[in-house]
């Protein structure tokens, strides 16, 4: 059987180069990574991670806590997953996806997501190992999230400069920071045009095709809005059946847009404009940020926010008098 040795003299390098790779391939250059993973596959050499972890009492699993209230079949969840898995799987951790806040087994490290205001500080209380958390917060701990406020600033922004004046939000009733985050840059760019916040154009919605659709129906009935700015793309969908209900064209008689662009905004035969979130690149920096926090405890806290990309198509058009 191959050891690291015998790895060594087949790549050309050195026993620590090769330990380098094993451990933190990272920091070494691509060409010399490259030479010594092939002479480990072609001498069929395994590292043995279990005997390192053992010998270093830690487990090289990660636990990433999804809230029950919250699908994992979602495709934003299986976007933030799929990131999460790349980069933990290059570092050769494993990771669980736990649904509760007992943690009856040892683990390494958390991931954090989902969590609505009053379980912030209930959380960090109840962990004992380093964690990241996917959300903006006030407290002293790594974080990572989607500038939300930003998002909604551009996309109200660009709904402004196409001429409209009267523009509904449909808000998704929740106490999470990434809605009530849109909300705001919802009216912090209605302040910026010197457009008064009006109280009527705003629906509270459960995250569902039929409240986007019931909310929206309310809205266009009642108040007349010439554009419907969606928290997230699914209530989007339920306004296109509103308006196609009250034979309304999207966009010649209302305009229509979303914020998450993972595959709601693919549907409609009028192509939906939105703000992507960039959530897979968010599940690869929550990982890499954890694994640094894991190497190096003494790290400074950040909180580092990754801005979200304006997908505009043809469901907003300009507003005619």
């Amino acid at each position: 059987m191959a050891n690291m040795k015998d790895v060594a003299q087949a790549a050309g390098v050195s026993l620590i180069t090769v330990s380098r790779v094993i451990n933190s391939p990272e920091i070494v250059s691509e060409g010399t990574r490259l030479k010594v993973e092939k002479a480990m596959e072609e001498l069929d050499f395994m590292p043995n991670f279990a005997a390192k972890a053992l010998a270093q009492n830690n487990t090289r699993t990660i636990y990433l806590y999804v809230p029950k209230n919250i699908g994992i079949s979602d495709p934003f969840i299986m976007h933030l997953i799929s990131g999460v898995a790349e980069e933990l799987s290059n570092a050769n951790y494993l990771f669980l996806v736990k649904r509760d806040l007992e943690f009856n087994h040892r683990c390494d490290g958390v991931i954090v997501m989902g969590l609505d205001l009053s379980e912030e500080n209930v959380f960090t209380s109840k962990i004992k190992v380093p964690f990241v958390l996917f959300g903006k917060n006030e407290l002293d701990i790594d974080c990572v999230d989607v500038d939300n406020e930003a998002g909604a600033v551009k996309m109200t922004d660009n709904i402004i400069a196409s001429g409209h004046r009267r523009i509904g939000f449909i808000m998704r009733n929740t106490s999470q920071r990434y809605a009530l985050e849109r909300l705001q840059g919802y009216k912090k760019s209605l302040e910026k045009h010197s457009i008064p916040f009006d109280e009527s154009l705003v629906r509270y919605a459960e995250n569902s095709e039929q409240e986007g659709y019931a909310n929206a129906y309310d809205l266009l009935v009642k108040e007349k809005p010439t554009a419907i700015f969606c928290c997230v793309d699914l209530l989007a969908i339920g306004a296109f059946r509103a308006a196609e209900k009250l034979k309304l064209k999207i966009p010649g008689d209302v305009s229509v847009a979303g914020f998450d662009g993972l595959i709601f905004d693919l549907i409609p035969k009028v192509p939906l404009t939105t703000v992507r979130q960039p959530v897979y690149e968010t599940g690869r920096a929550l990982a890499r940020r954890l694994l640094q926090r894991l190497k190096n405890p003494g790290l400074p806290f950040e909180k580092k926010y990754l801005e979200p990309e304006l997908k505009w198509r043809e469901s907003v058009g300009r507003h005619r008098e």
